[in-house]
């Protein structure tokens, strides 16, 4: 791929404004020119870029893929593009194409029909492979305001006729056939469907000649709200009220049951509160046995639905007759901890002005921890009650939150007055917790967390595969109301107020099962090589440390005058907010490290300053030295941090760990005629045999058909510098440059004609070197990522150059082209320029 003519086309790709969308247009464009691998190269690049992409271009990116044979890229892209927005045209075209199999194809022929922007194109192939695929009759119905509305599409005669049922009984509609519709596929008949419905519905059949050809549920929404109250908070604290628990049950037996009896210990430890369970038409018979058997025993109140309602609806019913008491609605999937009615209510009386509370939880949407906006899975019962107790031992203030999140939702009395009951807008469930909210800020009301109080929460138990339909169609509801929640939520996501009492629950909770301990300088290769070659499966052992699920990491930096010392595990677990300064809060830092008492502590880079070197050396170990990170691709640096976390740990250390060969020659040497010699290791790839190499005065050397690709794990000035030089010598002799990885300025690369694919992960350089169809491999001189790099040749058995370390083996060669780092960039580039043109022999 040629990036001085995709420039030509489209000047914006070096735009940063415009950058982003370029890339789109341009992959796009190249798509439809049948060049899938060209455009697959670019919306991989536009994925990294820190502007989250939009579900059309996830879709595109899984069309792609799939063009170029990439299916399991194209599976995950598509599924990215679904989670982002299920009911997005281009995104269910996507899936209904790529869809494989009867089910497949029916999911997402429905996804596009439950899509409000749908046009009548989508709608078509979406019916057309419905009724392909044996389906009978296919309706879109929308249940608002006793209005039914919506369509119905058939193959064959005669037209259905549409039953609605309801707890008043059966009522007989017949279908007058649409011979207008546009959205009809060729051999479908249709009808339109507008009637005014009075009561309420519970669901609808669709029959002809006796039969059920189709039949659903019908969840009634409401357009209108009760006038609401004009007066505001009040100045003072009001008096405290008893407390009203409403928890809408309607499937899952199994957490249901958990919560309840949760929530029943919990009411009976506050005097005055009370407990009402609102069965919501549940079809499941042990929930409506386990529901009578507490109501038998005076263990709750027992109220419910003639129809299902939805959670917007059973929270109302709840709720109805709690006029001047506090109010928890609380999911039948969230575990109520001892204290907790207690703590929330004494969040909620903390200010004159606050009318919500919401608790921390593994799955609390702002309140979730330990990442915000990100469920994490329910920790077993030990583990949350160790995180509740510290949550209340710790006692943190409120923290203000743009909404309320219903999983554990507190309503002081006052508050709950002035908003009433939650918005029937929200079919079944999904963001009527938003809007009640929102309605209370509007009233003058805060939004707090309680920072105090962990309630554990599996969360999508009762609505399972519809949550992202649910999820879609409601969320465009929302942001039609309240235009300003998008930036609102933005910028609570960017402030991250919440942060500081995430981690000060994670340093009062080191992570249990002494996992490995891997510490190095902020940036290193070191570590990010090791995390790769120890692997994603959490917890599992590796020959020498265990895999990335089990390792706490922790990076270190120099910010001034302070010592920032990070702290994150890679599986997504805790800690992911927890920093200190190594200088100014050495004994926190110590004391951590000891409670979490590591299985294993590798160690890269230079010493630590003291403080972290100090704390560090304080545990039991073992220790082993991961060598590597020399310092613009000299060995002296190396060789120098190794000795020194040596001579600091004695005979401490079990192992030195090289990953590449030329770091462990450096060793070899450094240790020669040493009695521990034996404990220097290395997990470097095996070195491929030396590929065959033109004569090197061949007076018609063959081009490289592909680019040079230049391996940047480490972004950094000079390596960009090296780029520019490069490029610009091998564009000279009609060849081209690649950059694998992130530069220092990636936009100044590609405004020369040079591709750069953006940031990498480990695993993720070896496919990006086929993507851009590299003929060959270089490490900028001052990149110190060797391990990687010789991975990387053996992965994909290209040559490769870099410069000496001073420690290869001189056979097999590392590298087909070794040079010398003495030389000034120039002398390097020229060199580089003419082995890959074949005039330098290897």
């Amino acid at each position: 791929m040629d990036w001085t003519e995709l420039l030509r086309a489209d000047p914006a790709l070096a735009l940063p404004e415009r950058h982003a969308e370029a890339l789109t247009r341009a992959a796009a464009r190249r798509f439809r020119e049948g060049a899938p691998g060209d455009a697959l190269v670019l919306l991989r690049r536009r994925m990294r870029l820190s502007q989250p992409p939009a579900a059309a271009e996830c879709a595109l990116l899984a069309l792609t893929a799939s063009a170029a044979g990439a299916r399991a890229e194209a599976d995950a892209a598509l599924a990215e593009a679904l989670l982002a927005d299920p009911l997005d045209p281009a995104t269910g075209l996507v899936g209904l194409r790529l869809a494989v199999g009867r089910e497949a194809v029916a999911a997402a022929a429905r996804r596009i029909l439950a899509g409000p922007a749908a046009g009548d194109d989508a709608v078509a192939q979406a019916l057309g492979a419905l009724l392909s695929a044996g389906e009978d009759a296919v309706p879109r119905l929308d249940f608002a305001d006793g209005h039914l509305t919506g369509w119905a599409a058939w193959r064959g005669e005669p037209a259905p006729a549409l039953l609605l049922f309801g707890p008043g009984g059966e009522r007989r509609h017949v279908l007058a056939v649409c011979p207008d519709l546009a959205f009809l596929p060729p051999g479908a008949r249709g009808a339109r469907i507008d009637l005014a419905v009075g009561g309420t519905l519970a669901g609808w059949r669709l029959e002809r000649d006796g039969r059920v050809v189709a039949q659903g549920p019908l969840h009634a929404r409401s357009r209108h709200r009760a006038p609401r109250p004009t007066a505001l908070p009040p100045r003072a604290v009001p008096p405290r009220r008893p407390i009203r628990v409403v928890m809408p049950v309607h499937g899952d037996p199994d957490t249901t049951r958990e919560a309840l009896r949760a929530a029943v210990l919990e009411v009976g430890r506050q005097p005055g509160a009370r407990l009402v369970a609102v069965d919501d038409c549940s079809p499941v018979p042990a929930i409506t046995a386990l529901l009578e058997s507490f109501a038998a025993r005076g263990l709750l109140e027992l109220r419910r639905t003639p129809v299902n309602l939805g959670f917007p609806g059973a929270v109302a019913l709840g709720l109805d007759g709690a006029d001047g008491l506090d109010a928890l609605v609380l999911n039948a999937d969230a575990t109520l901890p001892a204290g907790a009615l207690a703590r929330l209510a004494a969040a909620a009386y903390a200010a004159p002005d606050i009318g919500t509370v919401t608790p921390l939880s593994n799955n609390g949407e702002w309140t979730s921890w330990p990442l915000l906006g990100r469920a994490a899975p329910v920790p077993p019962q030990a583990e949350a009650a160790r995180l509740d107790a510290a949550a209340r031992r710790l006692g943190a203030a409120p923290v203000d939150l743009p909404n309320g999140v219903g999983f554990a939702l507190f309503v002081r009395h006052d508050c709950l007055a002035a908003i009433g009951a939650p918005a029937r807008i929200y079919e079944r469930g999904y963001f009527e917790d938003l809007e009640w909210t929102l309605e209370a800020r509007r009233a003058g009301y805060r939004n707090v967390a309680a920072p105090d109080l962990f309630v554990p929460h599996h969360g999508s138990r009762s609505f399972g595969t519809d949550k992202a339909l649910l999820v879609a169609r409601n969320l465009r509801r929302l942001r039609r109301r309240y235009p300003a929640v998008r930036e609102a939520s933005a910028a609570f996501r960017a402030a991250d107020p919440l942060r500081a009492a995430r981690a000060r629950l994670e340093e009062a909770c080191p992570p249990a099962g002494r996992p490995t301990l891997l510490v190095g300088p902020a940036g290193s290769p070191t570590l990010a090589e090791r995390l790769h070659r120890l692997g994603p499966t959490a917890g599992g052992a590796t020959e020498r440390g265990t895999a990335a699920g089990g390792t706490v990491v922790l990076r270190w930096r120099r910010a001034g005058a302070a010592l920032c010392v990070e702290l994150v595990r890679p599986d997504g677990g805790a800690p992911q907010s927890l920093a200190f300064d190594a200088l100014a809060e050495a004994d926190a830092l110590a004391a951590w490290l000891a409670a979490l008492a590591p299985r294993r502590v590798e160690l890269a880079g230079p010493v630590p300053p003291a403080g972290l070197s100090d704390a560090i050396l304080r545990l039991d170990g073992p220790f082993a030295i991961l060598a590597g990170d020399p310092e613009a691709g000299a060995a002296e640096p190396l060789a120098a941090h190794f000795a020194a976390w040596r001579a600091r740990l004695g005979d401490r250390w079990i192992e030195g760990l090289a990953q590449d060969r030329a770091t462990h020659a450096v060793l070899a040497r450094l240790l020669h005629g040493d009695p521990v010699a034996g404990r220097l290791v290395t997990d470097a790839p095996e070195p491929r045999p030396a590929a065959p190499h033109p004569a090197p005065h061949s007076a018609h050397p063959p081009a490289p058909t592909g680019p040079l690709a230049l391996v940047m794990a480490v972004p950094a000035p000079a390596s960009l510098g090296f780029a520019r030089t490069l490029g610009a010598a091998l564009a000279a002799r009609g060849a081209r440059l690649a950059v694998l990885g992130a530069s220092a300025d990636d936009l100044a690369l590609i405004g020369r004609g040079v591709g750069v694919t953006g940031r990498l992960e480990a695993g993720e350089f070896a496919p990006a070197a086929a993507a851009v169809g590299a003929a060959a491999l270089a490490l900028p001189p001052a990149d110190p990522s060797l391990a990687l790099f010789e991975r990387l040749e053996a992965q994909t058995g290209l040559p490769g150059a870099r410069v000496d370390w001073g420690g290869a083996p001189p056979a097999p060669p590392a590298s087909s082209l070794v040079l010398d780092r003495s030389r000034d960039e120039r002398h390097t580039v020229q060199a580089l320029v003419d082995w890959f043109a074949g005039r330098l022999a290897p």
